[in-house]
Order: C-alpha cells, then structure tokens, then sequence
C-alpha cells in the first residue's frame, strides 16, 4: 500500500509560487507547508487524489496557494532573511567570554 507520494521538491515547487498540490509532513515540509494555506499535506493515494482534485478544478486557489508559498518562502527562506538572524546569533556567541559555559572542577 503507498502510504507516501511526492510529486516535486516542496522548497522549490513552493520558492518559485507553483504548488505542487500535496506534500508529506516531513522535513523541511513541517515548517513550509501550510496544510490549505499555501500547499495540502496528503499521505494515502486517495488524499493525494481528493487534493489534486481540488487543485485541478479550482485555478484561482492554485494561483492564490502559490503566491502564499513564495510569500512564506521568501520571508523565512532567502538570505535577506536568514542573514540578519545568523549575524545576530554570531555576535552573540562572540560575545560571550571564552570559557564561560566551562566547568571548573
């Protein structure tokens, strides 16, 4: 029995405002996917089926779900926003005297 199917890269699918139409909860898929927002999460054949269904017949909620994944992908994906919170956590742990979550015994 397929339990799982994937049709496309999620991240991609979704970077570039294309929903794929359904996606596993799993991986980077639990953080970018949200389930009638911007994609459907689906993990039998007949959810799968039900989900493209939808997607199939109804164009405007294709091209909406799309725009709201490039949305979701470009506020928390790209470098412009994951740069500020990298340089953030950096200088934090350079400022943090050396040794200072060591014991001494």
């Amino acid at each position: 029995m397929i339990t799982r199917l994937s049709i496309s890269n999620s991240k991609d699918s979704v970077s570039r405002g294309r929903g794929a139409g359904g996606f596993t909860a799993v991986g980077i898929n639990k953080d970018l996917v949200e389930d009638g927002a911007n994609e459907f999460y689906a993990m039998t054949a007949a959810e799968w089926e039900e989900k493209l269904s939808i997607l199939i017949e109804n164009s405007q909620l294709r091209e909406q779900m799309g725009r709201e994944g490039r949305k979701r992908v470009l506020e928390n994906y790209t470098y412009q926003a994951c740069a500020p919170r990298l340089f953030s956590i950096l200088t934090r742990a350079m400022e943090k005297p050396h040794g200072a979550e060591r014991r001494s015994d």
